[in-house]
């Protein structure tokens, strides 16, 4: 029985659940479509930063991106959040990921690696090599190795008759 709850203890509350309580979460949730600026996404990080998992995460992520490949033109205005609040960088890069679709991922790699006219450059070549990472994890998941029972091989080959020609 005790284990019993020790399961659904694990699989019902997330390890953050304590880290941010359910009124911070209702917050967050409300909060994430204030997402529309640098700035916002600074604010956002530090309020609620411990409540970014689950569908918190996902729409954070998807603002992050929209912003990045949308708005690249602003880029300019999170060098100086940056250089107040180093973990920004590193909170706005843990936003892409293989979830990225992979038009923007792209799009952001290109920016990245030729249009990125900022102060912070070392954010530019940041971003670049995690756009890069997300697009050859996004690659190796689509490249997955076919299941060995529908490999063709000398145990399951089976010759065509001429008749189904």
């Amino acid at each position: 029985m005790n284990t019993l709850f020790f399961i659904l203890t694990l699989t019902t509350f997330s390890p953050d659940a304590a880290l941010c309580p359910s009124q911070t979460f209702e917050k967050a949730d409300i909060a994430m479509d204030t997402l529309t600026s640098w700035r916002a996404v600074d604010d956002f990080y530090t309020r609620y930063r411990n409540c970014d998992d689950g569908y918190i995460l996902e729409g954070t992520s998807d603002r992050i991106v929209r912003l990045l490949v949308d708005e690249w033109y602003r880029l300019e205005e999170l060098s100086p959040l940056i250089k107040a609040r180093p973990p920004l960088a590193d909170y706005i890069l843990s936003h892409i990921s293989t979830y990225t679709d992979k038009e923007d991922l792209e799009k952001l790699q290109f920016l990245s690696s030729s249009q990125c006219k900022i102060a912070n450059q070392k954010f530019c070549e940041r971003l670049h090599f995690a756009t890069v990472l997300a697009l050859k994890e996004q690659f190796n998941e689509e490249k997955e190795p076919p299941d060995k029972d529908k490999r063709i091989g000398p145990d399951n080959y089976q010759p065509m008759s001429l008749d189904a020609v």
